[in-house]
């Protein structure tokens, strides 16, 4: 007698859909049609960062690179614009410092690299805050990756895809997130250390009570 395996996996195709169901679903699909790409992404971003659209600035040397990243930025609902020297970059992000919300930065920009633009963000007070996304060609990835220690909230390899840029508000998020977090951590060590205060004051005051004289001669 011959026994069945047991790592054999028994597949039934499913029921045929009845005709009466397979035309209530199309006509849903017809006349409910699935947004685009573009438009879910740009409603995720108004859900979970209402208000505003997000400002985003985009450093890069290329002309070509500059202008067509804008325009996939704007069409997906950013607040978008571009410089292509870094030095100018660090001007607009220190006259403005509570303007924009997220900066794509290239590696090999004119005037300072990327990597000098991203260390003078990190050190103003007014900018650490801002997420910075690093970008470079796949030749140079290995060095993208690398700015991830030295402050870069994320990488992207060039060229630009859409749907990268459609989620660069979970990156301002998550930046904020973290923000709020250390905010908390603050205030929990601050009230730690008056309760810490508080408790010491108190012991000095019954340790003196224990030590004064019942009565004065």
């Amino acid at each position: 007698r011959t026994m069945p395996n047991p790592l054999t996996i028994n597949v039934t195709a499913s029921p045929p859909r009845s005709p009466k169901l397979a035309a209530a679903m199309s006509e849903r699909a017809t006349t409910h049609p699935k947004p685009p790409l573009r438009r879910r992404m740009s409603e995720a971003a108004n859900v979970y960062l209402p208000g505003r659209s997000l400002k985003v600035l985009l450093v890069d040397p290329d002309p070509f690179v500059a202008h067509s990243g804008v325009q996939a930025l704007q069409k997906l609902g950013y607040v978008a614009s571009s410089v292509s020297d870094g030095l100018e970059a660090c001007m607009r992000l220190e006259q403005e410092p509570s303007f924009f919300d997220l900066v794509l930065l290239d590696l090999r920009t004119q005037g300072l690299s990327g990597i000098e633009v991203l260390a003078r963000i990190r050190a103003h007070p007014q900018l650490r805050a801002v997420p910075v996304v690093m970008m470079s060609s796949a030749l140079e990835a290995s060095e993208g990756f690398r700015t991830l220690s030295m402050g870069a909230d994320d990488f992207l390899v060039k060229p630009l895809r859409v749907r990268k840029l459609s989620t660069l508000w979970q990156t301002v998020q998550q930046k904020r997130r973290e923000a709020l977090t250390a905010e908390e951590l603050t205030d929990e060590k601050r009230k730690r250390l008056d309760m810490v205060a508080m408790m010491a004051a108190l012991d000095a005051r019954i340790t003196a009570a224990i030590d004064a004289p019942m009565y004065s001669a």
